[in-house]
């Protein structure tokens, strides 16, 4: 009480001030002890006038003064006096304090009551969604309007039918958006084959068409006087070119704009690229089809009221029924047509000179699936997809062909089949009737609600309402597969198939075919082949990449009693996970709406309250209460959410793995493969068959395994796929790039049967081309095609696409079946339990030793046994073999003797547990007695196993050899002793795997080493040095894949190292764990880097679904929700009360040493999935490059990262450590708000690290995002610390979320920010050139280095040659030691000489009074070499020249730190100028263009040598080269661009830094 009564007096104190001290100025926190100091001394100076003096006062414990308790004769006089002042403040206090709380309470109601309002609104939209589908809305708020500079004018004539109109109206707004001109409205066809003479303003309500876009694009109705009067006398027209790039219209259409000013496009169809284009182009198109081209009120009343005749019945399908009577005479279809039809079909199709077709074999148009089905085939197809015949069908089309007598047999199946005419009066109708497009137009709105959309035929209307569709949340529509249908209705019809075969094949061929999330396809070059932009606008869409993918779809509403359940058409609780998911969607955005209003609270706080001495603390706890509010709020919903899912009775699944949306495309044919060989064998085989599959566009048949092999698991119960390997993971995790069918369609089936199967071999080791011409060619004849073989059928070195294919399919597709992996995962729990453990390879079995004839250690009895099983095996076809030369060669399997040699010559611990991945060791324990003796924790799968478990696997060779690979990939080390299958295939797995420990024993060099140590040449130690010698690259570490052109079989094995799969391969060696005697050290788990199985099996499942059930909320969860959500009102308003009641008037600012209070963004939270290091290499600016990778690739894995190491080994030396050239407080600070970052690593994290080795690891170069969240998230999670070994072009160039793109900008060009002390030297550099005028920097990249690296030696003498070439022959990362530098020079990949620049600066007419900056290293012979440049330009500078020798001292030993200072006087420059590619280039040349795209002459060293050359022989005049430079270079000066993208090869491609165009202001004003 004696603290609040102390708080009390504190409040009345501060808060008694006369009004008027406010309005004389004085406010906020830096007057308060001003305010206070006069008013204590005029209380003082009052009192003392009372008769009181400075000594009858004391202090008390609030720091109040108070009268001493002594008697004074004046205080009687003067006490009723005091106690009235006393209690007139108190008074005036107590009001001003009732007044503040009373606008606290008062704004805290509006902010919960308006939280409550949103929360029921949300919950309103749950039950109203339970219902029906969410209505399309098309209203919102007019923007403000655009101000631009006005190009010109663009007039449009639109061509085609209502929706071709459409998405060419949206085209022509998105280009007049982007090249700056004004647009007129539309015209729209009226000569097309409709004859409709409506105009914008009857389907459109063009005022809102003008209106809602004005923020983007200014829209008249007509054209202005002037350019109408001048249109009268003639207008330019021109059709544009179909499917063009913004390229297109910017370099060719806007400067006829601006030319002619008034531009008419006779056509509007396609005249826009489905892809290419930049985000906010397909954004905008997006915008103005679904929400500005908003139907006329008269159209939108109608169709409004016919969408709710049908609601009032239930839910409704559309069928958009293409079979009207120009429809079937265009196409040439006349299935079910009878002769005297056919002939007035003909006749029209010839009747129309622009139909172009006019000879159609309509059955072979209907065979290939481009014939409209008819409605007898629609009904057909209908009811086996399960549609509920009671669902009304809304038959969207004009009149159909045949009439009533071509629609019984789908009235007979759906009775309640209505049409427009049907269910509105005419007289309504009459408005419309006689203008197709407004009936078009009628059709479009009721298809968009519908609750299903079925089109039987792909036209415009089908095209456009399935994007409207997947765009209003993804509403069902079923895409028809016509050449299936057509194949199976004649299969039916003839008697072929059964009824439930039928359905059942309907079903399956469209499980995948509902309108579902998918990529677009993209076929570059045939923009007509690809998916239409408005098919699949997916820019627009809930994003592909986002994680995880497409788990919030909105579902289709089944009609009552239609009976999905009974026939699998869809799945209940799938529709039910996506539809909770998509109601926390809606509350995510309203949450969003709610946080952005938050934003303003200040600016309304300041209207609303009083002002008063505790206004600025009041303003500080109002922001915290805010964000409480907020918070809490959240978390009410979440309670709420909670709720919902316990108590909900549907059944939940366990986490089912993500799978990507089937991809989509032409079936060429079905494959059928049969395997051959062991496990690994057939695994290899499948993956290249998959391969083949994919790049033919085949169906493949999922493989059958060998049955006739040697190890006789051919019994009939013998081990199929399915047996073996996951089989529905393995089709549905490629299902988005092969399709894979478990056996083939019954059609196939009965032709199979009938015609006979077309069977071969294809030819070994053969490349795509083989595939494409000669195997290809018989799927086009036979349709289904047989391989009776899969070894070995693909080359080791192919496209890269097609590799990681491979790779994709070996390390992620093909799990292993469950019981395998469940008995493989405790096999590797028993070692695990026991430390860690080496996985021996020993192929000593018996099969091994008679094949291969090597009988080392086998007396004459097992020799003769093991000649007779060779002679017995007929298609073993080498019978005579030498042991003893092939031995000697190194072809033999090492025995267990000299296995165990080995062993111990590594210095492999004697106590480390070994397990044998073998068959029956040949001789048994007799033979593997030696090894035991060295090894005495000598284990098997039957000795670490009781045999019950294993007997479901022990007659199974295969299942078998799979236990044996699972335990091999998760072994601290891996070791064969022969090169087999399964060697190859699991040292490859391992790389793919992070290079874990995997030693390849060189057989010939072992063999000779053993020999000599047996007898007596070598003793133990030189034996055990040179053994560890032969195999010190020999470790599983990166290496390029060995290649011999021509010869297959002695290259590397593509599997063994899958290079194009893993991370950059590094010069460095891999593996540096030895012991201190120099062997390989048994650590803890995971020493060797590798990561462990249940890692790779994370990254093959990839992102989890959300498995929330979908359930209406129950009482329970509101009364859940209303408790909640009271509680918080309660708990606000006390704390609320507590601040109120402690305010002082005092508020502690956090001050910053680099920056003014609260100058950063707010903190992102966020739950951490780990720590990242990063170790980066490289100078400087390849260093600074990669760490703004690394902080998108930690802000996108939500990991904290630890602020960059600098590696010290790099050619430079130098010692420089981040913060001694990056502020680093700046850094950590200015991106709090994306990213956590910490100086070093929590206690405990550094702890954990003293008891295990840091896990570490080299990503992949230009890797994308799915590889980080696949690939390096889960190490992350599972380790908690991970190190990047390497961070130089290690995330892609294209293809990332723009977000991310401005992410990596934000880093680089804001948050990167220099030292103080090099700040403050490069700007004095920078402001001492200024005081000369403007300069040029000049990148010269003619250090000694430099020339030793590339080898190029244009002008050096003889001695200077030597000199450089003996320098890169010292250099061991130099990995191209013998070089042609003269073909180099010629393909432009030498730097320009110093005398060469001053040519070209001359030619470039650069003034020869230019100062002249050198951003650059020492000069090679500096004095002779900058002769001629100095000659032409005398004002040449550097920073050695400008800043006194003090100055640059403490940079000098410091080559980052002097090239940060190069860095900031080349971004200020007026021109920059390198001679030659590399990092600063690349760097400084983006950030100059950021800067708003200052001149960079990025100079073309190719032509320009050629140009050289021909100017020193005489070829050309001076007067000639310099024109020609200067051509060469018009568009080579940092003007906007694209930035050049090649997928296959990143390394040709613009790097990013280099052109962040994502980042830059539009092209659309300064585009060239």
């Amino acid at each position: 009480m004696a603290k609040l009564s102390c708080h009390i007096e504190k409040t009345t104190a501060a808060l008694r001030r006369p009004p008027r001290r406010w309005q004389s100025g004085c406010r906020f926190a830096k007057y308060y002890p001003v305010i206070r100091s006069s008013v204590t001394m005029v209380e003082l100076k009052r009192l003392r006038n009372m008769g009181y003096c400075e000594g009858s006062f004391e202090e008390t414990e609030c720091g109040e003064m108070k009268e001493k308790p002594y008697s004074n004769k004046m205080r009687l006089k003067y006490l009723s006096m005091v106690q009235a002042e006393k209690l007139k403040s108190l008074v005036l206090a107590r009001v001003r304090v009732a007044r503040t709380k009373l606008w606290v309470t008062r704004a805290v109601s509006v902010l919960l009551l308006w939280a409550i309002a949103m929360q029921l609104r949300s919950l309103g939209d749950v039950v109203s969604s339970s219902s029906r589908n969410p209505k399309p809305t098309f209203s919102f708020p007019l923007p403000p309007q655009r101000v631009y500079d006005n190009n010109g004018y663009l007039m449009v004539s639109s061509n085609g039918g209502l929706n071709q109109m459409r998405s060419g109206i949206c085209d022509m707004v998105t280009v007049a958006r982007f090249l700056n001109v004004t647009l007129i409205v539309p015209e729209l066809d009226n000569t097309s084959f409709w004859n409709d003479y409506s105009q914008f303003a009857d389907i459109f309500d063009v005022e809102y068409f003008i209106a809602s876009l004005r923020d983007e694009v200014r829209i008249l109705k007509e054209l202005p006087p002037a350019q109408k009067q001048k249109v009268a006398e003639s207008v330019f027209s021109m059709p544009p070119i179909s499917w063009s790039n913004m390229t297109y219209y910017y370099n060719v259409i806007l400067p006829r704009i601006q030319t002619h000013e008034v531009v008419h496009f006779q056509k509007t169809d396609a005249r826009l690229a489905n892809n290419g284009l930049p985000e906010e182009v397909q954004r905008l198109r997006c915008r103005v089809n679904y929400e500005a081209l908003r139907f006329a009120p008269p159209i939108q009343a109608l169709a409004e009221k016919i969408v709710r005749i049908l609601r009032e019945k239930g839910p409704f399908l559309v069928l958009h029924l293409r079979y009207e009577m120009d429809m079937i005479a265009f196409s040439g279809c006349n299935e079910g047509c009878n002769e005297q039809e056919i002939d007035e079909l003909t006749k029209m199709r010839y009747a129309y000179p622009w139909w172009k077709e006019k000879v159609i074999d309509s059955e072979k148009k209907r065979l290939a699936g481009l014939c409209p089905l008819t409605p007898e085939e629609t009904a057909l197809t209908l009811q086996a997809l399960g549609i509920d015949r009671n669902i009304q069908v809304y038959i969207a089309a004009g009149d159909i062909y045949g009439g009533e007598r071509r629609l019984a047999t789908l009235r007979a199946a759906y009775p309640n089949l209505v049409k427009k005419e049907t269910l509105l009066p005419s007289s309504e109708l009459d408005p419309f009737r006689n203008h197709s497009n407004r009936m078009a137009a009628l059709d479009y709105y009721v298809a968009v609600e519908s609750d299903i959309f079925v089109p039987t035929n792909g036209g415009n209307m089908a095209k456009v309402v399935e994007g409207h569709r997947r765009y209003l949340r993804f509403k069902k529509t079923i895409l028809l597969d016509r050449k299936a249908i057509v194949d199976l209705v004649d299969l039916f019809r003839a008697g072929s198939i059964s009824w439930e075969e039928f359905s059942s094949e309907m079903k399956e061929a469209h499980a995948d075919r509902m309108g579902n999330p998918a990529k677009r396809l993209v076929i570059p070059g045939k923009p007509k082949e690809e998916d239409y932009f408005y098919t699949n606008p997916e820019e627009c869409l809930a994003r592909i990449d986002a994680e995880p993918q497409f788990k919030c779809l909105l579902p289709a509403i089944s009609a009552s009693g239609m009976e999905d359940s009974k026939h699998g058409f869809e799945e209940e609780v799938a529709l039910k996970v996506e539809f909770k998911c998509s109601i926390n969607d809606v509350r995510a955005e309203k949450l969003k709406n709610l946080v952005a209003g938050a934003m303003n609270l200040d600016k309304l706080k300041s209207l609303m309250m009083p002002k008063s001495p505790g206004f600025d603390q009041f303003r500080l706890w109002m922001l915290v209460i805010t964000t409480m509010v907020i918070l809490l709020w959240v978390f009410a919903l979440q309670l709420a959410s909670m709720g919902d899912n316990i108590g909900s009775t549907t059944v939940k699944f366990d986490s089912p793995p993500y799978f990507p949306p089937p991809r989509v495309y032409n079936n060429e044919g079905y494959l059928m493969v049969s395997c051959n060989g062991g496990l690994n064998q057939m695994r290899a085989g499948i993956c290249d068959m998959v391969a083949i599959a994919r790049f033919l566009n085949l169906t493949l048949v999922v493989p059958e395994l060998d049955k006739t092999s040697f190890w006789h698991d051919n019994r009939s119960d013998v081990s199929q796929f399915k047996d073996i390997w996951d089989v529905d993971f393995f089709i549905k995790s490629l299902g988005n790039e092969v399709r894979i069918i478990k056996h083939l369609p019954p059609r196939l089936r009965k032709k199979v049967q009938r015609d006979g199967l077309y069977s071969m071999y294809p030819v070994s080791w053969s490349n795509m081309s083989y595939y494409y011409n000669t195997v290809f060619p018989r799927f086009r004849k036979y349709e289904v095609v047989r391989f009776i073989k899969t070894d070995a059928r693909l080359g080791n070195n192919l496209p890269v696409e097609v590799q990681k294919m491979r790779c994709r399919v070996n390390y992620e597709a093909l799990r292993f079946a469950p019981a395998i992996e469940e008995m493989g995962k405790k096999i590797i729990r028993i070692l695990r339990g026991k430390g860690p453990f080496l996985v021996l390879h020993l192929r000593y079995e018996m099969d091994m030793l008679a094949f291969s004839g090597c009988s080392e250690g086998c007396n004459q009895s097992e020799v003769e046994e093991l000649t007779r099983m060779r002679y017995a095996i007929p298609w073993w076809k080498e019978k005579e073999i030498d042991p003893k030369s092939k031995r000697e060669a190194g072809l033999c399997p090492l025995t267990p003797l000299e296995t165990a040699i080995t062993l111990r010559a590594f210095n492999i611990d004697p106590q480390i547990q070994i397990y044998i991945a073998a068959g029956d060791i040949y001789g048994g324990n007799k033979r593997l007695a030696a090894l035991k003796a060295f090894y005495p924790n000598l284990v098997k799968k039957e000795t670490l196993l009781p045999p019950a478990d294993l007997k479901p696997f022990q007659n199974y060779s295969n299942q078998m050899a799979a236990l044996d690979y699972l335990v091999s990939l998760d072994s601290d080390i891996f070791l064969p002793t022969y090169g087999g299958n399964m060697a190859k295939v699991v040292e490859g797995h391992r790389r793919y795997l992070g290079y874990k420990m995997t030693i390849s024993l060189d057989r010939l060099v072992l063999i000779s080493l053993i020999d000599r140590y047996k007898n007596g040449t070598l003793n133990w130690n030189e034996f055990s040095q040179a053994v560890k010698a032969a195999h010190a690259n020999r470790m599983g570490s990166p290496s390029q894949r060995l290649q011999f052109p021509g010869k297959p079989k002695l290259e590397d094995y593509f599997y063994t190292n899958p290079q194009e799969c893993l991370p950059s391969i590094v010069m460095e060696r891999w593996r540096g764990a030895q012991s201190a005697d120099g062997g390989i050290a048994a650590g803890p788990r995971g020493a060797d880097g590798g990561c462990q199985w249940g890692q790779m099996e994370t990254a093959i499942r990839g992102g989890k679904m959300k498995t929330a059930a979908e359930k209406q909320p129950s009482s329970m969860a509101c009364i859940k929700f209303w408790a909640v959500v009271i509680s918080i009102m309660l708990l606000i308003l006390w704390v609320c009360a507590m601040q109120l009641a402690t305010l002082d008037g005092k508020i502690m600012v956090p001050k910053s040493a680099f920056f003014s209070p609260y100058s950063f963004p707010p903190q992102r939270v966020y739950k951490s999935n780990g720590y990242l290091i990063i170790s980066t290499n490289g100078g400087l600016n390849q260093k600074r490059l990669g760490i703004s990778d690394m902080v998108v690739i930690a802000r996108y894995l939500n990991v904290t990262l630890i602020v960059p190491k600098f590696a010290h080994g790099t050619y430079w030396n130098d010692t420089s450590e981040f913060a001694d050239i990056f502020d680093v407080n700046h850094f950590i600070t200015s991106l709090r708000d994306e990213v956590k970052i910490l100086k070093e690593l929590p206690p405990e994290q550094k702890r954990k690290l003293e008891s295990e080795p840091l896990y570490y690891m080299f990503p992949m170069g230009f890797a994308s995002l799915e590889y980080y969240h696949q690939r390096v998230l889960p190490r992350i999670q599972k380790r908690g610390v991970l190190l990047f070994a390497q961070t130089d072009a290690r995330l892609a160039n294209n293809g990332l979320p723009e977000e991310l793109q401005r992410l990596r900008c934000r880093v680089n060009y804001e948050a990167l920010g220099f030292t103080r002390p090099i700040e403050e030297t490069g700007r004095k550099i920078v402001d001492v050139l200024r005081e000369k005028g403007p300069f040029l920097a000049l990148h010269l990249r003619y250090e000694k280095d430099v020339l030793a690296f590339t080898g190029c030696k244009e002008g050096l003498t003889k001695e200077e040659a030597a000199e450089v070439k003996q320098m890169r022959y010292s250099h061991d990362g130099w990995t191209h030691k013998p070089i042609d530098w003269k073909k180099k020079r010629e393909r432009g990949s030498c730097p320009l000489t110093p005398e060469d620049t001053a040519l070209v600066l001359q030619a470039l007419g650069i003034d020869n009074t230019t100062t002249i900056y050198i951003a650059a290293g020492e000069i090679y012979n500096k004095e002779r070499r900058l002769a001629d440049l100095a000659a032409a330009y005398p004002n040449l500078a550097s920073k050695q020249t400008i800043l006194r020798p003090e100055e640059l001292e403490p940079f000098m030993e410091h080559a980052d730190q002097m090239a940060a200072l190069d860095y900031i006087v080349a971004v200020e420059s007026d021109v920059f100028v390198p001679t030659f590619v590399g990092n600063m280039d690349k760097a400084v040349q983006g950030h100059r263009r950021h800067l708003g795209f200052k001149t960079t002459i990025s100079l073309d060293r190719k032509l320009l040598f050629g140009l050289i050359d021909q100017y020193k022989n005489g070829t050309l005049l001076w007067g000639e080269f310099s024109l020609l430079v200067k051509k060469i270079h018009e568009d080579r000066r940092g003007k906007p661009a694209r930035r050049r993208e090649n997928p296959d090869h990143p390394r040709q491609e613009d790097n990013f830094y280099s052109n962040p165009y994502e980042c830059l202001p539009p092209f659309a004003s300064t585009f060239n």
